[in-house]
């Protein structure tokens, strides 16, 4: 067993170490990884099968069905298991940008936890919530009563909600999704270039032509149909954000192969997606955080 995050003790090893480490090994072709818990005392490994559903409510059945038992086999950890964590949920770093009423800025639109800002786990989010809650009940109380919809409204909404029902397509919500998926994993990935970024921006374009083609069956068709709508807007848009981040950051989640070091004189600062109204397309810019670079003093000689 190779220790993949260069750490002198790998099992107090930080998780971004362990994420890059993983991360290399299986880009560079030295894959793949794995946990090995099998030298581990019975009362460990039991502890760690009852502890694995606390964040990850599926994994224990998932382990159960697949007849993987942690104190007899090696469990393989695949790039797709690191992309949602990077010294903490990727997300956390990214989302809804809100003010301190966790008000977006779309009136009437609050947002909270980790689909906005770092939120420091189950306490953050508690917190958050609670503030978007009160903080939307207000708005709802000062606003007067919506219009009702007369009945050729509704109709009209409801037709071209339900009109991929009708439609006679081959494409289906999952096969577009998982074109968004492998453009995703090939073009944008974990080691990131600009030739890269901008070949899967016009590959997902591509895609959103394709979006009036896709076929529902039933009603769960549709609901994932409105889904992969969605994937393919957020991936557009960590593309694009990705391209405007000229600089490496944020242990494996955000690396730049054109761009190796972090650039804390430029590059503190918010990356900011807009859809235009107008056009309907995505526009990106940035503007400074207002924050000092954070400096891990040396440790002391001796």
């Amino acid at each position: 067993m190779q220790n993949c995050c260069k750490s002198p003790n790998p099992q107090q090893g930080r998780r971004t170490d362990l994420i890059r480490g993983v991360l290399t090994e299986t880009v560079e072709g030295r894959g793949p990884v794995y946990i090995d818990c099998r030298h581990l005392p019975g009362d460990d490994v039991n502890r760690l099968k009852a502890t694995l559903g606390v964040d990850r409510p599926a994994m224990p059945t998932f382990f159960e069905q697949k007849g993987v038992d942690l104190a007899k086999d090696l469990l393989e950890i695949t790039v797709s298991e690191m992309s949602s964590r990077g010294g903490g949920v990727v997300l956390r770093r990214a989302g809804v940008r809100i003010d301190t009423e966790c008000l977006s800025n779309i009136p009437g639109l609050f947002a909270a936890g980790d689909c906005s800002t770092i939120c420091s786990g189950i306490a953050g989010a508690t917190v958050m919530g609670h503030i978007a809650g009160e903080s939307a009940g207000k708005y709802a109380l000062s606003r007067p009563a919506p219009r009702p919809l007369d009945s050729g409204e509704i109709d009209r909404l409801h037709e071209t909600i339900v009109r991929p029902l009708a439609l006679k397509s081959d494409l289906s919500a999952r096969q577009f999704e998982d074109e968004v998926r492998t453009i995703m994993t090939d073009y944008v990935g974990f080691r990131r270039t600009e030739e890269r970024l901008k070949e899967a921006l016009k590959r997902l374009k591509n895609l959103e032509g394709r979006e009036s083609e896709i076929a529902a069956k039933n009603f769960h068709d549709l609901m994932r149909l409105y889904e992969a709508r969605n994937i393919r807007t957020v991936a557009e848009t960590i593309a694009m954000s990705a391209i405007e981040r000229r600089e490496t950051r944020g242990g494996g989640a955000h690396v730049r192969e054109d761009f190796p070091e972090r650039d804390d004189a430029n590059g503190l600062r918010t990356i900011l997606v807009k859809k235009n109204a107008e056009s309907g397309g995505l526009r990106v810019t940035s503007q400074p955080t207002g924050l000092k670079p954070e400096v891990t003093p040396a440790p002391a000689a001796g």
